[in-house]
């Protein structure tokens, strides 16, 4: 959902107007959308969605915007890039209900500014499993596309490194 001008979501049926991404922002979601269609190349049932719009099932009256997606015909993977003006609703609102989809698997949340990577996955349990990344020299293990992903590309020209 958007405005003339600016992204918004809904939260609880309340319009809330997205703040503009910084430079830094733009420049991961850049990075990664690059990263994720090469890996997904390989997967071509899988489809990768820009500030995608997520209705949670159980809140019918919220609309996101996540700003990467990868789904079949659900989500699959949810990625946030984080800043101060948005980390709030993306960890205390938007991350419970992203765990609460039965199709989702893995969740990122990532850093604009600085490298702080969180990779949420569910496991055969079902239950969550949280693994924090803060080295540019780490990598990331995304299980839907079976491939590492170096942190140090996820942030390039991007990180006051």
């Amino acid at each position: 959902m958007t405005t003339d001008s600016a992204p918004i979501q809904l939260l609880d049926g309340r319009p809330v107007l997205l703040p503009p991404p910084s430079q830094a922002h733009q420049r991961v979601v850049a990075n990664l959308e690059r990263i994720l269609c090469q890996q997904l190349a390989s997967w071509p049932h899988c489809r990768l969605f820009l500030s995608a719009e997520i209705v949670p099932p159980h809140r019918d009256t919220s609309r996101y915007r996540a700003d990467l997606m990868v789904s079949v015909t659900d989500p699959l993977l949810i990625i946030e890039v984080v800043d101060s003006a948005t980390e709030t609703v993306d960890r205390k609102v938007k991350l419970p209900d992203y765990r609460r989809m039965p199709s989702v698997r893995e969740i990122l949340y990532v850093d604009a500014e600085a490298p702080y990577c969180e990779l949420s996955h569910r496991n055969d349990a079902g239950r969550w499993e949280s693994e924090i990344i803060t080295c540019l020299e780490d990598v990331l293990w995304l299980a839907l596309c079976e491939e590492m992903i170096p942190v140090r590309e996820i942030y390039q020209q991007a990180a006051k490194n």
